[in-house]
C-alpha cells in the first residue's frame, strides 16, 4: 500500500491533535492506459495470475501452460467463454476488499473514526472493492461521485445510493459539480 498508506496515516495522526481533520480521500483517477480499470479491463498479467489462482481455475488453463500465454487482448473473452468472468470478477473484487480492509486496519490503529473515501464512485468490482474494505462502523466509507460533473443530480445518483445500501455497508455519498459546466444563471 506503499505511499498511499503513509499519507492517510499521517492524515490520521494530525486528526488526532487538529479535530478538524475527520477524513482521507483517495482519488484513484483510473482514466487511461494500464490502470484503466473503469471498465472491468483489469487483465494484465500479475491481476490474472493472481485472481485465477484465487479461484482455482489454473486447471482450465491448457495443460502446463500459464495464465500469462492467454494473451491479454483475448483474456476477457477467453473468461466468458469459460464461462468464468462473472467469478473472475467477483474474486478480483474480493482480492482488492482485502487490500482495502489491510489498510482500513492500518487507519484505525491510530484513529477508527477517522473517515476514508474514494473518488470517483463508479459500480463495478474494483470501487464496490474499496468501498466494501474501507468502511467501518465507527467511520463509514466517503463515496465520491463525479456522474454529477456535468448534468447535476439526476435519478442516476438515486440508483447508485440504492446499490450502496445493497451491498450493506455504512456510507456517505457525496456528489460533485465541476462549477464550469453551470451557467451563473444556473448556479444563481
Amino acid at each position: 500500500l506503499g505511499q498511499l498508506l503513509c499519507e492517510a496515516r499521517f492524515a490520521a495522526e494530525l486528526s488526532t491533535s487538529a479535530p478538524s481533520v475527520k477524513a482521507f480521500l483517495i482519488d484513484v483517477e483510473m482514466y487511461a492506459g494500464d490502470m484503466m480499470w473503469r471498465w472491468n479491463s483489469s487483465f494484465d498479467d500479475q491481476t490474472f495470475r493472481a485472481v485465477m489462482s484465487g479461484m482455482g481455475e489454473e486447471q482450465r488453463l491448457e495443460q502446463g501452460a500459464s495464465p500469462e500465454q492467454v494473451p491479454r487482448e483475448d483474456r476477457y473473452q477467453w473468461l466468458e467463454d469459460n464461462g468464468l468472468l462473472e467469478d473472475y470478477f467477483a474474486t478480483a473484487e474480493q482480492q482488492v476488499t482485502d487490500i482495502a480492509r489491510r489498510f482500513r486496519r492500518e487507519i484505525d490503529a491510530i484513529a477508527p473514526d477517522f473517515q476514508l473515501g474514494l473518488l470517483p464512485y463508479e459500480p463495478n468490482w474494483f470501487y464496490d472493492g474499496w468501498i466494501r474494505g474501507l468502511a467501518s462502523e465507527r467511520a463509514p466509507v466517503l463515496v465520491c461521485s463525479e456522474e454529477e460533473y456535468a448534468s447535476g443530480l439526476t435519478p442516476t445518483a438515486l440508483a447508485r445510493t440504492a446499490r450502496l445500501k445493497k451491498m450493506g455497508v455504512d456510507f456517505r455519498y457525496v456528489p460533485g459539480l465541476l462549477i464550469g459546466n453551470f451557467s451563473p444563471k444556473q448556479l444563481g
